[in-house]
């Protein structure tokens, strides 16, 4: 599955056109915890690597070779079994997931609280993200099979 995202600094102005005529589908509590080498490793490259809500997800930019600020748009690979985002760092097995990242130098960063309301418009997903730091953040994905379709 390819993820399509455009994210959207919010104001409270942008915020009620994205919601207005959208399905209000919930509301929930995100815990991330962002994982990184001191070099920064996989941030400077626009790859992320979290525990969400316990779970380890891996998100790589599909748009390589495009400066993130020359960039339209977003699109995202997902990884979200730890076999998966292993190979894929060459991360060894030796031990449990977590020790075996810290043994390779990656460590905890960035912990993030986010209050996440999502809506639904047509094929779209809206999520409204407000994070524990004061930052507020749209993002308007949809997802697709295939990575030719676009927006």
């Amino acid at each position: 599955m390819i993820e399509i995202e455009v994210k959207i600094p919010l104001t409270e102005e942008n915020k009620e056109k994205l919601v207005h005529s959208s399905e209000f589908i919930k509301e929930k509590e995100i815990k991330d915890v962002y994982w990184d080498t001191d070099t920064h490793d996989l941030t400077s490259k626009d790859v992320w690597l979290r525990e969400r809500n316990g779970e380890w997800e891996l998100k790589y930019t599909k748009n390589e070779g495009v400066a993130i600020n020359r960039r339209v748009m977003d699109q995202y690979e997902e990884l979200e079994n730890e076999n998966d985002i292993r190979e894929r760092l060459g991360i060894p097995t030796s031990g449990s997931f977590e020790e075996d990242l810290r043994n390779t130098g990656y460590k905890p960063f960035a912990p993030i609280i986010t209050i996440r309301r999502t809506y639904r418009r047509r094929e779209f997903r809206i999520d409204i993200d407000s994070m524990n730091f004061g930052y507020s953040l749209a993002e308007v994905e949809l997802l697709v099979e295939d990575e030719r379709r676009r927006l």
